[in-house]
């Protein structure tokens, strides 16, 4: 088990999700998405930033979290993962955090069918989902070619 460092903290749906810091290039706060026709549901739309064209993925749906019953997510959280960079959409932006190894917390047995939850973390009162980011970037590349992830 690697050392855990600092994560982002974000809230999808009713969930806390942490995303590890390493993994993220930047936040994006209500950015105009451009569409993308016949994309599979999951993609939100295409971010411009400085000169690229960014896939917009929704967590929740790459996660299997219920999404949110309010508005849709309005944040975006652009990743950098090896070769292939995409943001995804996430409800809010909550903080950044060290918890520490002590913190983590295995993920029960069947809680996660697509292996993207590496841990939870025991935050105060409060569990927040682990991201793998390499499982992530697995089912994020698989839903961007429109491929079964599992």
């Amino acid at each position: 088990m690697t050392a855990l460092g600092r994560v982002l903290l974000v809230r999808v749906g009713a969930e806390r999700v942490a995303l590890p810091l390493g993994a993220v290039r930047e936040l994006v706060d209500a950015p105009t998405l451009l569409p993308v026709p016949m994309a599979p549901a999951a993609v939100r739309g295409q971010l411009a930033l400085r000169g690229q064209h960014i896939p917009v993925l929704a967590l929740d749906a790459l996660l299997e979290i219920p999404p949110a019953t309010a508005a849709p997510s309005t944040s975006c959280v652009v990743l950098v993962m090896a070769e292939e960079g995409y943001a995804v959409a996430v409800d809010d932006v909550i903080d950044v955090l060290e918890p520490g190894d002590r913190s983590r917390r295995p993920v029960p047995a069947g809680a996660d069918r697509q292996g993207t939850i590496g841990a939870l973390l025991h935050l105060g009162i409060e569990l927040a989902a682990l991201v793998d980011e390499t499982a992530l970037s697995r089912v994020a590349v698989a839903t961007l070619r429109a491929e079964s992830p599992v």
